[in-house]
């Protein structure tokens, strides 16, 4: 498939859930599905699914930080099985009262997010690490 491709991301206080979509013929469609649940306990779940919902990924492994839950999803998507994003955008819960729409994210918005993360302190600091690794 040529075109673009978009790597969604979504954590939340003990997950991470992402999606693959392609720009191939034109209007995007979901190539890959995943999640990564249970940050912070010894058996978390780690699948990822195809735009058929067949399991290429099901695992229970650890998940003591969410530095290992994002190394996890990270080292898939870096396989030949899936193509190098063109872009990354990531959901926030909350931007605080200074960031309310779309934003490409740069280390100024991230420096922003972080000043404001009280606003939802179970989800954006992790938001916050995930931005700055992707």
């Amino acid at each position: 498939m040529a075109g673009l491709f978009i790597l969604v991301l979504n954590s939340g206080s003990s997950s991470i859930k992402f999606s693959v979509y392609g720009t191939g013929d034109g209007e995007p469609s979901k190539l890959h599905e995943g999640s990564v649940d249970g940050i912070g306990t010894d058996k978390g779940e780690f699948w990822i699914k195809d735009a058929k919902g067949k399991k290429l990924v099901d695992e229970s492994p650890p998940l003591p930080t969410r530095a290992a839950a994002f190394k996890l999803v990270a080292d898939a998507l870096h396989s030949k099985d899936f193509p190098a994003p063109s872009a990354i955008g990531h959901r926030m819960v909350s931007g605080g009262p200074t960031v309310q729409t779309n934003q490409r994210i740069t280390p100024a918005l991230i420096e922003e997010m972080d000043r404001y993360k009280a606003f939802a302190p179970l989800h954006t600091p992790i938001a916050i690490y995930i931005m700055r690794e992707a």
